[in-house]
């Protein structure tokens, strides 16, 4: 028996130029369908007749992150009003640059300090200039906490002018605890010997983001110069306050002071802040929260378990969301126009050879955009490609834990090999993953790839780049020839995959050829290839068609494989430089 669901409303403001997606679930999760309107800023709807069963859901999508399960059918969704999910491979292999006092070094246990710890977590590579005593204010101290302290000079400004000019993709920093000192008579807790100035005597003014000149000898004005100086140092990167815990180990009014007045300050200063501060529970003016989350029970150095409960979960969700809305950064080599590529399929795609032996791309060549990690950048291409491009409930190339498949692909030697034939730079889009069917690319992952195309066209526009040819490269059916998938099956399917492709702009498809099941390494499963061998001639078919042709093919490289499905390196090389110049024929002619 059938029903039709109430309809589900689906209404975009600020995102007016995404398309939006409706996916419908049977109760066990298996996929019903997909729907997809273009909402250009009005009411659209979305319908399905499905089975009447019990437990039937549907997901709404944008940007193709998953918004929202819906099982209340009829309900307007504003899509506008929801917040999109940001992969957890946006930090992955990020620099960072970590600049400030003793809660960002760690104190006298660096190791687990908080941005230590999201660095290994997330395999950023991190730079850390921060120092134990570290001021705002340019007025040194005449006592220490630590003998490894420096009273003279100890300013968070030198740090920075002491880091190299080379950009990271973030900076870090924090700053406020050791100026957080008042008049010997009154804070005497803390500064009743006035080794610190009173800083409630020296806080200044606030300029905004216009000054250029600063008196450091102030809070303010040491604070606005620190970054005004990041700032005229790394243009375009994004920079992340951390403010510190409510801290037992200051004056309350002054430490609220500080803050208020450095939020304030990063609010005109474009500066995304982790409000560690406000967004946490952690106050260790209770003297159990002392014991319990402080390096050695007193003082304001916050412990790994703290690190690990309150700092890390508000400074990783402040970083990712400040990389992920960064002004772009261009390479200085690129040109007034730029061809883009995705690459698309499954694991010969993904690549399982050895980034070693891979083919070195030309820097001049072209250049990986990353649409799922850092969308608002480019980056040199280096194996193994598409490295940091896994979205969970998308297209992920990932080990169960969490580790990549991704071991070198033919992706360097197809963009090298196009750009030495053409003189034409490519933007090459990664849209791969492992094991996928034909069948889950037209009901699933084509709408991720898709994304990816769109984002890439859309970052090029933005910047002022001309988009130049835009295609796909294809690689897949290996997983097809297992499953026994007929010619007409993978055909309809495949041409189903190709169509959306060439809805979002692309010109041509470029296939790659399935090759075969390894009989010789596995004699006793040669029948296998039998099944291949359906895949292979259907896709030699669906190259008739007028947008697809046969650039390149595994079929010749049975020598070459390391396994039942997958090739060295060799082989790789030489089937992306074959495919690049059959792009490059097929564009002069």
């Amino acid at each position: 028996m059938f029903r039709s669901l109430d309809s589900i409303g689906i209404k975009t403001k600020k995102q007016a130029e995404n398309r939006v997606y409706a996916a419908l679930y049977h109760a066990d999760g298996t996929l019903i369908g997909v729907r997809a309107c273009d909402c250009n800023g009005t009411e659209q709807t979305l319908e399905f007749t499905v089975p009447g069963e019990a437990g039937t859901y549907m997901k709404i999508f944008n940007w193709d992150n998953e918004m929202r399960n819906i099982k209340n059918t009829g309900e307007t969704v504003y899509t506008d009003e929801l917040e999109p999910e940001i992969s957890d491979q946006v930090l992955s292999g990020k620099t960072v640059y970590a600049f400030g006092d003793s809660i960002v070094y760690g104190h006298n246990v660096p190791s687990k300090s908080f941005m230590k710890l999201i660095s290994d977590d997330y395999e950023m590579e991190l730079e850390m200039y921060a120092k134990n005593g570290a001021s705002v204010v340019n007025t040194d101290s005449s006592e220490k906490e630590d003998e490894n302290e420096e009273t003279s000079g100890n300013y968070i400004i030198r740090q920075i002018r002491e880091a190299p000019s080379e950009a990271p993709d973030i900076i870090v920093f924090d700053g406020y605890t050791n100026d957080a000192y008042g008049d010997p008579e009154t804070d005497r807790e803390f500064n009743s010997n006035g080794a610190h100035i009173d800083i409630m005597k020296n806080l200044g003014e606030i300029q905004g983001s216009g000054a250029t000149e600063f008196d450091s000898s102030t809070f303010c004005g040491a604070f606005e110069q620190i970054i005004y100086e990041m700032k005229q140092k790394w243009q375009n990167v994004p920079i992340v306050f951390v403010t510190i815990h409510k801290s037992g180990g200051r004056n309350w009014d002054i430490q609220c002071r500080l803050r208020e007045l450095a939020v304030e300050i990063c609010g005109e200063w474009g500066v995304s802040v982790a409000d560690v501060f406000s967004d946490t529970s952690l106050d260790t003016r209770d003297a159990a929260q002392m014991s319990q989350y402080i390096i050695n029970g007193a003082g304001s150095h916050p412990n790994e378990s703290a690190c690990r409960s309150f700092y890390i979960p508000v400074v990783t969700k402040a970083m990712e969301k400040a990389i992920a809305s960064a002004p772009a950064r261009l390479p200085e080599n690129i040109s007034d126009t730029v061809d883009i590529a995705v690459f698309a399929g499954q694991s010969n795609m993904s690549g399982r050879g050895s980034a070693a032996q891979a083919v070195k791309c030309d820097i001049d060549a072209g250049f990986e955009y990353r649409a799922v990690s850092a969308p608002n950048a480019l980056y040199p291409i280096t194996e193994p490609f598409g490295l940091y491009e896994d979205k969970e409930d998308g297209l992920t190339d990932r080990n169960a834990d969490g580790s990549t498949k991704r071991s070198g692909s033919m992706v360097s030697a197809f963009v090298n090999g196009y750009y030495s034939q053409t003189g034409r730079q490519l933007m090459a889009v990664s849209a791969s993953m492992g094991g996928t069917s034909s069948a889950e690319w037209r009901d699933k992952y084509i709408y991720d790839a898709v994304q990816r195309l769109d984002d890439a066209k859309n970052f090029l526009e933005k910047n002022g780049i001309n988009t130049g040819r835009v295609f796909v490269v294809w690689s897949q059916g290996e997983t097809d020839g297992d499953n026994n998938v007929s010619a007409q099956a993978y055909t309809e399917n495949t041409l189903s995959v190709f169509d959306e492709f060439i809805r979002h702009g692309a010109e041509h498809i470029f296939m790659v050829g399935t090759g075969h099941f390894n009989y010789i390494k596995y004699p006793g499963e040669s029948g296998t290839d039998d099944r291949y061998a359906v895949i292979r001639e259907a896709q030699r078919a669906i190259c008739g068609s007028s947008d697809v042709a046969m650039a390149a093919s595994f079929e010749g490289y049975i020598e070459n494989m390391t396994d039942r499905y997958h090739y060295n390196q060799s082989a790789y090389n030489e089937v992306g430089a074959a495919a690049a110049s059959a792009a490059a024929v097929y564009f002069e002619e």
